[in-house]
C-alpha cells in the first residue's frame, strides 16, 4: 500500500484500453442492456448534467419534485398518458417517484441475487455431497517424477476453475473444511486449493467490471484487477518458496488448536485480521497521502 505497487500494476494492465474510443469497446452490456431496457430506462444525460452542475455550485439548481430521470410515457403532474411514446419498460406508466422505483428495484435485485446464490450453493453442495472418495483421489495423486513439484500448482488451477464456476470461494471452503476435519483432505492439500479459490473468486468482479459503461471501463476494470493482482502477489509471496509455504499451514494449525480450546478467540481473530489491522493500514496510507500533499504545498 505504501508504494502503490498494485495500483500501478493494474493501471498498466488497463492502459491498452485507453487507446480505444469508448464506443469501440464491447462489454457485457451487449448482453445485459436489452434485458435491463425492458425493466427500466434511465436518462443518463440528465444524470450526468446534474452531477456536473452539482460540482459547479454556481450553476447548481434545485430539483423539482416532479422531475424524473426515468423515461416515462406519463405526465407526473396530470397523470396523463403520452401518445406515440416510444419508451417500453415496466415503469413506463408509473407515477411513483424515482426514489420509490429505485428502492423497489434494489430490493428485487437483492432478492434475485440471494435466490441465485442460494441455488448455486445448494447445487454445488449436492454435487460434492457423497464424493469424498473422488475428492480424496483427486488431491492425493501426484504427478510422476520429476514433475511431482507441479502437483500443488495443478491444485491451484483446479481450485481457481471450480470457484470461477461456483462464483464463491466461501462456498468452496465450506465444502472442503469438513473434508479436512474427517481426514479426507489434508491441510497441505487444502492450502493450494484455497489459494486457487481466492484467485478464482476475482473472476466475478472482473465480469462485473465488464458490465460497466464502456466510457468508465478503465476505472472499473482496474478496481477488479487490483483484487486479482493482490491475490496473485500473495500466492507468489507465500507458495513457491518452501519455507514461506509452511508459515500459513503452521499458523493455521496453531490457531486451530487455540480455537479448539478457547472458542471466543475465533471472534477476536476475525475482528483483528479483517477489521482492525486493515483499518490501521488503510488509515496509514491516507495519512501518508495527506502528508505528501502538504509537503508539496510547502
Amino acid at each position: 500500500m505504501a508504494f502503490g505497487l498494485i495500483e500501478k500494476t493494474s493501471g498498466l494492465l488497463v492502459l491498452p484500453f485507453s487507446r480505444f474510443k469508448s464506443e469501440d469497446i464491447i462489454t457485457l452490456n451487449l448482453i445485459t442492456d436489452p434485458i435491463v431496457h425492458y425493466i427500466i430506462q434511465v436518462n443518463d444525460d440528465a444524470i450526468n448534467n446534474l452531477a456536473i452542475s452539482t460540482i459547479n455550485l454556481s450553476n447548481y439548481t434545485n430539483i423539482d419534485d416532479t422531475a424524473t430521470f426515468i423515461f416515462r410515457c406519463v405526465n407526473l403532474t396530470t397523470h396523463q398518458h403520452f401518445s406515440n411514446c416510444h419508451h417500453f419498460h415496466i415503469f413506463m406508466y408509473s407515477t411513483w417517484s424515482d426514489l420509490t422505483i429505485g428502492i423497489i428495484l434494489f430490493i428485487a435485485s437483492l432478492i434475485t441475487f440471494t435466490l441465485f446464490m442460494f441455488g448455486i450453493v445448494k447445487l454445488m453442495k449436492e454435487l460434492f455431497a457423497g464424493n469424498e472418495i473422488w475428492m480424496r483421489k483427486l488431491v492425493s495423486k501426484n504427478f510422476p517424477k520429476p514433475f511431482g513439484f507441479l502437483t500443488d500448482y495443478f491444485l491451484i488451477i483446479i481450485g481457481c476453475v471450480i470457484v470461477m464456476i461456483m462464483r464463491s470461494s466461501g462456498v468452496f471452503r465450506t465444502v472442503l473444511t469438513p473434508l479436512v476435519g474427517i481426514g479426507v483432505v489434508s491441510l497441505e492439500k487444502l492450502y493450494p486449493l484455497t489459494i486457487g479459490g481466492h484467485i478464482g473468486t476475482t473472476f466475478t468482479s472482473i465480469l462485473a467490471a465488464l458490465t460497466a459503461d464502456p466510457a468508465k471501463i478503465n476505472e472499473t476494470l482496474q478496481m477488479a484487477l487490483a483484487q486479482t493482482i493482490f491475490n496473485v502477489f500473495g500466492a507468489l509471496l507465500f507458495f513457491p518458496i518452501p519455507f514461506m509455504r509452511t508459515i500459513p499451514i503452521h499458523m493455521a494449525t496453531k490457531l486451530g488448536n487455540v480455537v479448539a480450546k478457547y472458542r471466543w478467540f475465533a471472534l477476536v481473530y476475525i475482528l483483528m485480521v479483517f477489521v482492525v489491522v486493515p483499518s490501521i493500514m488503510l488509515n496509514y496510507h491516507v495519512v501518508v497521502d495527506v502528508f505528501k500533499k502538504n509537503q508539496k504545498r510547502k
